[in-house]
């Protein structure tokens, strides 16, 4: 966030001074006439913009908290595999599913943020080794019967749960949309800094305050778009918690 708010300030007081040179520079009286068309103009186009990014914002944030609580239900999904495995006599059958349960509770902690076909070069094994294990099971009492059929649909659940996951992760804000919002924001910030002020003052504040906001705004989509890093990047604790609680079964 330290680094936001100070790219931010670097940004708006740039323009700042830009401002003000440009105020010395052209004499500004001269479009005093122009004025008030082109407030009607800000205001319009603010109002637009404002409804706009305001949308967005709420859009990734929603995103954001969607994928954090299907890495909550993933991970719960997963230990109540493991919980059903740990209720197996066969100990070999146990070990086996414990030992891959843990490789991919681990993948997923180191490798969160590589592209989709790393992951998927690196995950899918995996889970097809889990899945081969389960299909190839063979039980010689009554007892382990009865916790495979739970043991398949929590498996289900889990692979259901995790191409939920990675769909809602690869989302991203269309390019044009993204284009759109850098695109209106520049308009906004230069129509702040050509804008004619009778007094210079009022002309720097209005540049540094809305240059501030729009900039501020900009980063925080930016940085929501894409869940896994930035400061609001979405928390893997659940899977940290309960690769902890597995090791120390």
């Amino acid at each position: 966030m330290k680094i936001m708010l100070l790219k931010t300030i670097i940004i708006s007081t740039f323009l700042l001074v830009c401002t003000y040179y440009i105020d010395r520079v052209l004499d500004f009286s001269l479009y005093q006439v122009d004025s008030s068309s082109l407030g009607s103009f800000v205001t319009a186009f603010g109002t637009i913009y404002g409804v706009i990014v305001g949308f967005i914002v709420i859009e990734v944030w929603n995103q954001k908290n969607t994928i954090q609580k299907l890495i909550e239900k993933e991970a719960k999904d997963i230990e109540g595999l493991f919980n059903l495995v740990c209720d197996f006599r066969d100990e070999d059958l146990k070990e086996k599913l414990k030992k891959e349960i843990l490789e991919y509770i681990d993948l997923v902690l180191k490798n969160h943020r590589m592209s989709l076909e790393q992951k998927r070069i690196k995950m899918e094994p995996i889970i097809n080794n889990i899945s081969g294990i389960i299909d190839t099971t063979e039980f010689d009492d009554d007892h382990d019967p009865i916790i495979f059929d739970h043991v398949i649909n929590q498996f289900k659940e889990m692979r259901d749960t995790r191409t939920e996951r990675i769909r809602e992760s690869l989302a991203r804000l269309p390019r044009p949309l993204q284009t759109f919002i850098t695109l209106a924001s520049v308009i906004m910030v230069v129509t702040t800094v050509i804008m004619p002020f009778d007094n210079i003052w009022y002309h720097l504040f209005s540049t540094f305050t809305i240059t501030f906001f729009i900039s501020l705004i900009h980063q925080i989509i930016n940085d929501l778009n894409n869940p896994f890093i930035g400061y609001w990047s979405v928390g893997l604790s659940p899977f940290e918690e309960l690769q902890k609680k597995i090791t120390e079964i």
